[in-house]
């Protein structure tokens, strides 16, 4: 047996809770970490492959014992404190998102053998189930329902839930008052968040544009001041808050751009394309003027107004004929044309990819890589606690020393917790630190000398300034610190839970199911596995050794794990407790991954006969999903058909699906044209064997129509295309309000039809029972997607 020594606990609990506790849960947790700890190892161990794969069935089903041994253990604790801290759900959606949160707990006590109380929080902000307002003053000093289940964490799972710091606890504590009641909500909404939003960001631009200013016009430019702030704040109230008037202020920005781009590109365009002037701009006298003369000159301008000061007017007069001449020698001839042309394209290229993939993937990196900084320094003090377990039949020295030690490590961790988190995460990490911790930073200055003061009379006038700069240096991280948990925190009360469905975590290192597939800079998980694992299989090839492509499938399995739960949580859980299908069993079957989609077999376990099939696949940037192979659908009573759309709706919503397979094939009507989809839109060719292809612009530009039709030459033709509705056609316009989706499951539960509900989603549904799969617009991929 284990036994936590813990000097700190029985002093705090007043000698209530002893020295020596016994750990009645730690060696479950230990035998899960030791065995997963020796499946890691097998990738990279020297053995033949017959043995690895012998060594490796009984690893599987050892770690799988041991996960549903401690799942088990662990399951009814959870249920058990959350029920007794008020967490009881009150319709079927809430029920689904309580289980869900039980299993994602059990998730991070599987990963890491530890919970902690911000683990609580975010699986509470995260999900779907919320906290009520609070009931009055004996509840906020009692804590809220947060710091309820913390304190009973504690005991129910001792030596597994860390139990938060008293930092924790005390800003849960203050921001239930702004956010879990009328009044707090109303100053944050109306006051702080506009407001001082306002302010923060108006700060933090002044660094930017400051500089530049002084540069340009020899004079800095202040931005935050009261006629600033008191406009963009009322802005800010206005786009957050009022639909009409974001819809009002979204017309009117797009005219506004829409006029812009007349006057920059239309205006232009109109007059280049006058006859005339076309003679002239495509004659070969004017394409040798502009070569040879108008772009170097430019350019060599450019480069003579840049000059530093150390040269002078005449090296720097030399420097620009130089390039004048080379740049126009250069683009004269056929190589410097093609040059021109690759490098105006590669830049429009460059530009697209670092709009739509370097920023956000950057700031994903960002912020997964000092979460992990983060994580790993827990790992680091949970396994120090481990050391400092007292087990049985060690002697009463070894009990003592570890007490003593344990007591000066609880100081040690505590003081690392609080340092690295709240002063220097927030200020190393530049997403928190810009504008906010860079405006603290702006206000602690301004009380420099009088800490100055503060510390030099305390500690002398050697160690007094070192010690103010150091401690005004750190205190601004505490600001960026709050913004990120209070962020969380907003998210925890039923007043303030987003209106609609969202996107949902899949991955173990937070993607979404679009990040899981869409290629990109940080983004794409499984075309990069594939990727890496067809480079490792192609090097186990060559070396005779293939611990790199075992890993890269291991990485494999953990996202088919995170897949399987997401289905299982999120669909599965609601369909098997709805009242319309009425008790029909439903497992996950296989998952079979591919280097940009996931297919999901779907069975009914005890029933003979082929599964049900669910496709997810990115194509050219588009999310699509759809129902691969119908299976036992066609079984199904109208009523459960029903049921099922309605599950598969919340499905793809919290899949962040921008398109449905089927909905494209219902709108193609019963004649499906063949069709495809581009980044622009889809593409159908209406006419079967003709080149003539019609594009629906899913996403229409200004200026350019939603609907184009192109022939074999290139050039627009006129044709009957089938009638698409393009804007309803695309499914993440379809939104699902909160309330709605409740309703929906309420008139399930009594037992009303599902399709005269508030939203239906049999056009989700292929064509039953004449057609069990997509349609005989795909059949070349639903035959090369069979398993």
């Amino acid at each position: 047996p284990f036994y936590a020594v813990d000097l700190v606990e029985w002093t705090l609990s007043f000698g209530r809770r002893p020295i020596k506790r016994l750990l009645p849960n730690h060696q479950d947790v230990l035998m899960m970490q030791h065995l997963q700890g020796a499946a890691r190892h097998l990738a990279a161990a020297r053995l033949p492959d017959a043995d690895r794969a012998r060594f490796a069935k009984l690893l599987t089903v050892a770690v799988h014992r041991a996960e549903m041994r401690l799942r088990d253990r662990f399951r009814p604790e959870i249920v058990k404190v959350l029920d007794q801290t008020g967490f009881e759900a009150r319709d079927l959606p809430e029920r689904v998102a309580l289980q869900k949160i039980n299993e994602e707990l059990l998730d991070r006590v599987v990963e890491r053998g530890f919970l902690s109380m911000g683990d609580l929080r975010d699986a509470l902000s995260r999900n779907n189930r919320k906290f009520p307002d609070l009931a009055g003053p004996a509840e906020f000093f009692q804590g809220d329902r947060l710091l309820q289940a913390n304190r009973r964490l504690a005991l129910a799972l001792d030596g597994v839930y860390h139990r938060g710091e008293i930092y924790l606890r005390v800003l849960q504590r203050l921001s239930s008052l702004a956010f879990g009641t009328r009044t707090g909500r109303f100053l944050t909404r109306y006051l702080v968040l506009p407001y001082g939003g306002a302010a923060v960001i108006l700060e933090g631009l002044q660094h930017v544009v400051g500089p530049i200013s002084e540069w340009v016009i020899g004079s800095e430019m202040h931005l935050l001041n009261l006629y600033s702030l008191a406009v963009d704040g009322t802005v800010a109230i206005g786009l957050l808050y009022s639909p009409e008037y974001r819809r009002t202020f979204g017309r009117y920005l797009a005219r506004a751009l829409e006029l812009l781009h007349h006057l920059v590109i239309g205006v232009p365009t109109w007059v280049f394309h006058r006859e005339w002037l076309r003679r002239i701009f495509t004659s070969r006298g004017f394409s040798l003027i502009w070569r040879g003369a108008i772009v170097p000159l430019s350019l060599a301008g450019i480069v003579y107004s840049v000059r530093p000061p150390s040269v002078s007017p005449f090296q720097s007069l030399v420097g620009s004929a130089s390039i004048f001449l080379a740049t126009s020698l250069l683009l004269t001839t056929r190589a410097g044309r093609n040059l021109e042309e690759m490098t105006l394209d590669s830049i429009g290229r460059a530009w697209n990819w670092l709009v739509s993939s370097l920023l956000p993937g950057l700031f994903r990196l960002v912020m997964e890589l000092f979460d992990r900084v983060l994580e790993a320094i827990e790992r680091v003090i949970y396994t120090v606690d481990e050391w400092l377990r007292f087990r049985g039949g060690q002697g009463k020295s070894s009990l003592a020393s570890k007490a003593i030690l344990g007591l000066a490590w609880f100081f040690i961790a505590y003081v690392v917790r609080f340092v690295v988190t709240l002063l220097i995460e927030p200020q190393v990490n530049p997403i928190k630190h810009f504008p906010v911790v860079t405006v603290s930073h702006k206000i602690m200055l301004t009380q420099l000398f009088r800490v100055e003061g503060i510390m030099t009379g305390l500690f002398g006038s050697e160690l007094g300034p070192p010690i103010a700069v150091t401690v005004l240096g750190l205190i601004p991280g505490i600001f960026g610190f709050l913004v990120w948990e209070l962020k969380e925190n907003w998210r925890l009360y039923e007043a303030n839970r987003p209106g609609t469905l969202r996107p949902v975590v899949i991955g173990h290192h937070g993607e979404t199911m679009a990040r899981l597939l869409k290629p990109g800079f940080h983004s794409g998980t499984v075309p990069k596995v594939f990727a890496r694992l067809r480079s490792a299989e192609r090097k186990a090839l060559r070396t005779g050794h293939g611990k790199w492509a075992r890993k890269q499938l291991a990485r494999l399995h953990e996202v088919e794990e995170g897949i399987r739960h997401f289905v299982d949580r999120e669909f599965l859980t609601i369909l098997l407790q709805s009242r319309s299908m009425g008790g029909t069993p439903l497992a996950i079957g296989a998952i079979a991954p591919g280097t940009k989609r996931f297919l999901i077999e779907v069975i009914r376990p005890g029933k003979p006969g082929p599964a049900l099939w669910l496709s997810f696949e990115e194509h050219s940037g588009w999310l699509v999903a759809g129902i691969l192979e119908a299976g036992w659908l066609t079984e199904l009573t109208a009523t459960e058909r029903d049921a099922f759309a309605s599950a598969l709706l919340g499905l793809y919503k919290m899949a962040g699906v921008e398109l449905v397979r089927e909905s494209i094939v219902k709108s193609l009507g019963p004649e499906t044209p063949p069709f495809d989809f581009r980044e622009e839109g889809i593409v159908v060719w209406p006419v079967e064997g003709s080149p003539t292809e019609v594009l629906y612009l899913l996403r229409p530009q200004p200026g350019v129509p939603p609907l184009v039709t192109i022939n074999d030459a290139g050039e627009p033709s006129i044709t009957n295309p089938p009638a698409l509705d393009s804007a309803r056609l695309l499914f993440a316009n379809f939104e699902i309000p909160w309330t709605v989706w409740v309703e929906l499951w309420e008139c399930d539960r009594a037992g009303r039809d599902l399709s005269t509900g508030p939203i239906a989603g049999r056009n989700l549904l292929p064509e039953l029972p004449e057609d069990s799969g997509l349609g005989t617009q795909d059949s070349g991929l639903q035959a090369q997607s069979s398993v």
